[in-house]
């Protein structure tokens, strides 16, 4: 009977070691899927890459182009200017816009950079019809903003209740 009793537990204890090994197993395999998720959302995001923003999609896109600012009743007279495409797409089911509240460009220095949109007057990014795009309409547009060097600029777009930023970088 001893030899019995004997043999049942080392059965049992058999298969609870081997229950948490699979278990083990499982767990480690969760844990990387989380880890490789984690990375995808850490991903930096750059040109050609579709940012999901305010139920739009926002795909920027080079060549970047170069300006001047031409207004001789301004301080930013004679201020370079990056002009980058943008295709903005409405993937909402209602009437929506990209807000020029709802995002800011930063430059090389970290600093925040004036938005000079109002001085040109080709297709700028907060007044291209944007602000009208029905469900599921395009628009292609600019964005401009301050040259301040070559290097990595930021967009960072936030409503309140999400946060996105893009990294571009720019080389004249």
């Amino acid at each position: 009977m001893k030899k019995i009793m004997s043999i049942l537990v080392v059965f049992v204890l058999g298969f609870v070691a081997v229950g948490c090994t699979v278990d083990d197993a499982d767990t480690d395999k969760e844990d990387k899927k989380q880890e490789e998720t984690k990375k995808e959302e850490k991903k930096e995001l750059t040109y050609g890459d579709v940012i999901e923003f305010d139920g739009l999609e926002i795909v920027f896109s080079e060549p970047v182009t170069f300006a001047t600012i031409d207004n001789q009743y301004s301080d930013l007279n004679g201020s370079e200017v990056a002009i980058v495409p943008v295709k903005i797409t409405n993937t909402s089911d209602d009437t929506n816009g990209l807000n020029m509240f709802y995002y800011k460009v930063y430059g090389t220095s970290g600093s925040t950079l004036d938005d000079v949109s109002a001085f040109f007057d080709d297709d700028v990014a907060w007044t291209a019809g944007t602000d009208s795009l029905r469900s599921g309409a395009s628009v292609d547009t600019l964005m401009h903003f301050i040259y301040d060097g070559n290097g990595d600029y930021y967009i960072k777009f936030d409503n309140m209740s999400e946060k996105i930023e893009v990294k571009l970088s720019i080389a004249k």
